[in-house]
């Protein structure tokens, strides 16, 4: 018979509850130093909180306007693509437009009756009413184009004739194809004056043959400001001539067109209203910038008289046009109160400068609460920008010292 030594077993057991209880508290140290590791670690690692910034004072206004060239009779009103209407000159009441208020007619006829740009478009039969527009204007000195009863011409050919000769009678051709009389176009037509915000002008015929067909110069610039986003309308003015049928070849009355930079638009001369220029060009500055600046003026003693004055006008307005310097690579752009306690301030890496309009309030933005931090590169504060109308011009603003980071203890002390 086996005598079992109980001593001996208690002992055993006993070391075996002891290494049980030694491997609990192993596992549970362990499970402690993983949580304490994970939480140093996000803690160290989580997105900082943002800092507080005070930006410095930039100025934000580009230069001067340019002493403008106006002649010195009736009124004038120059602007650009992008800008709009820029300035006018004084007593800007509405005068006789002759025949520049063709524009108003293709542009109200392209929107009821559209084209794209290579379109010819539907054909129009020239009929007994516009054989009768063309022997009225025949016998009262207006401009025209030769038709004949039963002729085809297409949309595109009959623009050509209304703004490159200046055709009174195509005027009329047009207005009573789209709109199916003269009086539903006047209707029409200064319905669309209203939503161009052309608020002087009144349109009587789609001519402007008659004197109460009237506008002002600041208005025309709005319209030629619509009319040449237009890529139909635009192409159609800048062409020296065409051929269309009947008429053969017509030329543009622009006398100075593809000359000093002149793209287009509108030539008009009566007795009532004298000479009127509505005209427009790409100017291509040196800094590689361009503007499409587009003029009129009314009233002239001649058309002669208001295209020779339409260039010095034009001079004085490409001078307003000007680089703006507004911050210089290393110009302190804000002051930092971080939440840790550490304070600095902002510089710009590069200069910011853009091109703009004499007196345009410029838009600066600078961004320098997006703060991230990284204990390879520091610091990096976002960046500041600003931009006119026409340009835009943007750099990083990084740190003016080197600063560190918040310490462990702080990280650790601000976990939320």
């Amino acid at each position: 018979m086996r005598v079992v030594d109980t001593k001996r077993i208690y002992a055993i057991r006993k070391r075996q509850v002891k290494r049980r209880r030694i491997a609990r508290r192993g596992f549970v140290a362990l499970l402690i130093i993983v949580a304490l590791s994970g939480f140093i670690y996000f803690a160290y690692q989580r997105p900082l909180p943002q800092a507080s910034a005070k930006v410095v004072a930039i100025a934000s206004v580009a230069g001067k306007k340019p002493v403008f060239k106006w002649p010195n009779y009736g009124q004038s009103a120059i602007g650009t693509l992008d800008y709009g209407l820029l300035d006018e000159s004084s007593d800007q009441k509405p005068l006789p437009t002759a025949s520049v208020a063709k524009v108003i007619t293709a542009l109200a006829v392209l929107k009821k009756k559209p084209l794209a740009k290579g379109q010819s478009g539907p054909v129009i039969t020239i009929t007994d009413e516009d054989v009768e527009s063309y022997n009225y204007y025949a016998t009262h000195d207006g401009s025209l184009v030769n038709v004949i009863k039963g002729e085809e011409i297409t949309e595109y050919q009959a623009l050509q004739a209304l703004l490159l000769p200046s055709a009174n009678n195509i005027a009329e051709t047009l207005a009573r194809w789209a709109f199916g009389s003269l009086d539903a176009y006047n209707i029409y037509a200064n319905s669309l004056v209203a939503q161009l915000n052309m608020s002087k002008t009144y349109v009587a015929d789609s001519s402007g043959f008659s004197p109460l067909t009237v506008s002002t110069a600041s208005d025309l610039v709005k319209l030629a400001v619509v009319a040449l986003k237009d890529p139909v309308l635009a192409e159609i003015v800048s062409q020296q001539e065409a051929v269309v049928p009947v008429a053969g070849r017509i030329t543009n009355t622009n006398p100075i067109l593809g000359q000093s930079e002149i793209i287009g638009i509108k030539t008009g001369h009566t007795n009532e209203a004298g000479g009127c220029y509505l005209f427009a060009t790409r100017h291509d500055f040196k800094n590689g910038h361009s503007q499409i600046v587009v003029g009129a003026i009314m009233a002239a003693p001649s058309l002669g008289q208001s295209v020779a004055d339409s260039l010095p006008l034009l001079s004085s307005v490409y001078q307003g046009f000007s680089f703006v310097d507004l911050i210089k690579s290393g110009q302190v752009v804000a002051d930092y109160s971080f939440p840790w306690g550490s304070n600095n301030q902002a510089i710009a890496s590069s200069d910011v400068r853009v091109f703009a309009w004499g007196g345009e309030n410029l838009r600066i933005v600078p961004s320098p609460d997006s703060l991230s931090y990284s204990q390879s590169k520091g610091f990096k504060l976002g960046n500041i920008s600003a931009s006119s109308k026409i340009d835009r011009s943007s750099t990083d603003i990084n740190s003016k010292s080197n600063s560190s980071g918040p310490s462990i203890q702080w990280r650790l002390s601000h976990v939320y």
